[in-house]
């Protein structure tokens, strides 16, 4: 039986193309939501991925990506989030992630509290 698609936010980036990878590597078929149909996008796509081009930012497309997957994987930078935080942009993707979810993302210090023995 073929492993759950897994979407894979942010695949292009430093964590998000190992995890893609990764995915692969085990079986499973892969969404990759990247920003930028480049070459980055063009080798996950050369090792098997299904890409998919948006922001994240943009509820419509993120809801799109989302389309048949029951798993996703999704990381972003800290250095981006702080930058959103600072420029307002963080209750914004707050809203989206609980749209999509139905319920309200973790803040960084709930989720490094929760997971703490992962982090030590």
């Amino acid at each position: 039986m073929t492993p759950t698609p897994v979407l894979i936010g942010g695949a292009t980036g430093a964590t998000g193309s190992i995890a893609a990878k990764r995915f692969l590597e085990k079986g499973f078929r892969v969404r990759a939501l990247v920003h930028n149909d480049d070459e980055r996008a063009h080798r996950l796509q050369a090792l098997g991925a299904e890409i998919f081009v948006g922001d994240v930012l943009d509820f419509r497309a993120v809801r799109r990506a989302f389309e048949g997957m029951k798993r996703a994987y999704f990381v972003y930078p800290l250095d981006a989030i702080a930058e959103m935080h600072h420029d307002g942009q963080m209750a914004e993707t707050n809203d989206v992630v609980e749209k999509i979810t139905g319920r309200k993302p973790q803040s960084v210090a709930e989720f490094v509290e929760k997971h703490r023995a992962a982090f030590q």
